[in-house]
């Protein structure tokens, strides 16, 4: 009767939920929406946790006719049985290594929570709404380099953004807007050692500013970033010379 049929979804639910973690069909996922100008870079990634897919990614980067640059995803993180997915949506416009504009759209279950930012004098104004109800204004006044959602962006922001030392980055506890400081170093195989308001962060770009290797710690674990596509569709966009020397070794306490 009804209990049959209540057991029967519940095993469908969870042979797709198995699915999903463990096999190796791709998730579809709509591109980001970008403006207009040259793509620097766009791709698919896959979030690994202890080898479990554990969400999908797709990104873009353009340089506008004005020469700011948008860093763009769409990031779908999966859920549980009982716990739905949170859809992701967020665009950053960047201006000499500083936020000036962003907008995201963070989707879980029935609750749907906006938070855009735009610059105005030195200060960013940080607004949010939660399914369409004003929820409060944070002004920030930190240099804001990046925008962190966990998304694979943060490791083309941080080589092409951000540079050696201590920088802001504003991210978000439960919705809240936060904004810490992150702290680039760059070891002697030239990949990107960032410590995070969540751990570390490791990125390794080719010659041509391709991702090549992207991990991360998140929670209790360390997630992979899997490249299922991507491409530099206006050629070389080579990580900036000072970002590709080793950092010195920190000064050892006489």
């Amino acid at each position: 009767g009804a209990l049959d049929g209540l057991v029967q979804d519940l095993k469908t639910r969870q042979q797709a939920q198995a699915e999903r973690a463990f096999g190796k069909q791709p998730i579809e996922l709509d591109a980001p929406s970008t403006p207009e100008g040259a793509v620097l870079a766009r791709g698919a990634v896959e979030e690994r946790v202890f080898g479990v897919r554990a969400g999908a990614e797709r990104y873009a980067i353009v340089r506008g006719t004005d020469g700011a640059v948008t860093y763009a995803t769409h990031l779908r993180t999966f859920g549980g049985i009982a716990k739905a997915d949170t859809d992701v949506v967020l665009t950053q416009t960047v201006r000499d290594g500083r936020v000036v504009a962003f907008e995201l759209t963070v989707k879980s279950g029935v609750l749907e929570v906006v938070t855009k930012g735009v610059l105005v004098g030195n200060v960013l104004n940080v607004e949010r709404r939660a399914n369409g109800q004003f929820v409060g204004n944070v002004p920030v006044k930190d240099k804001v380099v990046l925008v962190d959602v966990g998304s694979v962006l943060a490791a083309f922001q941080v080589a092409h953004d951000a540079r050696e030392g201590t920088f802001k980055a504003l991210f978000f506890d439960d919705y809240e807007p936060a904004v810490g400081p992150w702290e680039l170093r760059v070891d002697e195989k030239r990949t990107l050692l960032t410590r995070t308001q969540s751990g570390f962060l490791a990125a390794t770009l080719g010659d041509d500013g391709a991702l090549t290797d992207l991990k991360r710690e998140q929670g209790r674990g360390v997630a992979d970033f899997d490249a299922t596509s991507g491409e530099l569709p206006s050629g070389a966009w080579p990580v900036p010379e000072e970002n590709r020397v080793p950092s010195k070794p920190a000064a050892q306490p006489r």
